[in-house]
């Protein structure tokens, strides 16, 4: 599952969201990576705790992360310890995120 599923439906999604970007509906420099580990770690954590009751969940979350994508959220994002985020072989579609030190 995690290795064909979850990859598949993050694909599908960043397709959703950069379609977003180049209609002009999100800022160019959203990080839409951030977004789906937003999206995919509330669901996963809803399925977990066995909290999939709610019938309107799905459209309140949608309608969060459409109003955080709106307000832009840029790549990368700085750390409290002045280190960056970077992504991991993001290339093989490893989405995990990485601390970075940044020398300056």
């Amino acid at each position: 599952m995690r290795e064909v599923f979850i990859p598949r439906r993050q694909a599908f999604s960043a397709l959703a969201f950069q379609a977003a970007k180049d209609r002009g509906e999100i800022p160019p420099e959203t990080d839409v990576k951030f977004l789906l580990d937003l999206l995919y770690g509330y669901s996963v954590f809803r399925l977990i705790t066995g909290q999939i009751d709610d019938d309107q969940i799905a459209d309140r979350i949608a309608a969060t992360i459409a109003k955080i994508a709106r307000s832009g959220v840029p790549d990368p994002v700085p750390t409290q310890k002045g280190g960056r985020i970077k992504r991991h072989n993001a290339a093989a579609g490893d989405m995990r995120r990485q601390p970075e030190t940044v020398q300056g």
